[in-house]
Parts: C-alpha cells; structure tokens; sequence
C-alpha cells in the first residue's frame, strides 16, 4: 500500500512486532490496554508477562476469545467499562469484529495482532 502511494523504504512489519511497539510507547505514555482474544486457558500468564516486559503498561482488562454472537453486547460492555486507550484483538476474524463493532465501543485505537 505505501508502495502505491509513492513512499519509499517499505519494510515488512509483522503485528505482534507493531504490538510491541505500540505498547512500549502506552506503558510510557500510562495508556490503558485490553486484550480481547487468544486463548481462555491461562491469560494471566501472558498479562504476568507482558508486565515484566512492560512494567508500566495498564492493564485495563483481559477477555479470552472464545464467546458467542451472544455474548457480544455483555462483551462490549465490559470492554467500555475499563475504558481502555487501546483494544487489542486475536480473534477469528478479527477485522470482520472490529468492522462491525467498532462504533459501540468506546475505544479510540484497535489493533489486531492476531495469526
């Protein structure tokens, strides 16, 4: 896409490399983070983690990715409550999510990461 609009130097950058990136500069900048996605079996390990590497980085809340079209509105919610700066999101279809979603929530930046 840069290419098309003439910039020049394009590197390849891979989503979670972005990832790390965008929250090296919310720990130095006290943003708020929520992850939506991954898997629902030990998300407080990955949380401890990035905690280590980012120590301070906010953790407005966690939310595993394993719910149904149901869960949504509850989903949203709970999102808007933490109120977060950035949402990020490993999900299936994770763009369809944000596409659909995206003006119920109240988050200024998403970012998928997800593959």
């Amino acid at each position: 896409m840069g290419r098309r609009f003439g910039c020049q130097n394009i590197h390849r950058i891979t989503g979670i490399e972005l990832a790390e990136q965008i929250m090296a500069r919310a720990s130095a900048q006290t943003c708020k983070v929520f992850f939506l996605g991954a898997s629902q079996d030990n998300p407080e390990a990955a949380i401890t983690n990035l905690c280590v590497r980012f120590p301070d980085l906010q953790i407005a809340g966690v939310h595993h990715g394993y719910f149904t079209e149901s869960d949504v509105p509850a989903m949203v919610a709970e999102i808007n409550q933490a109120d977060p700066d950035i949402l990020f999101l490993r999900l299936p279809q994770q763009e369809c999510f944000v596409a659909d979603y995206f003006n119920q929530l109240n988050v200024p930046s998403c970012l998928t990461v997800g593959g």
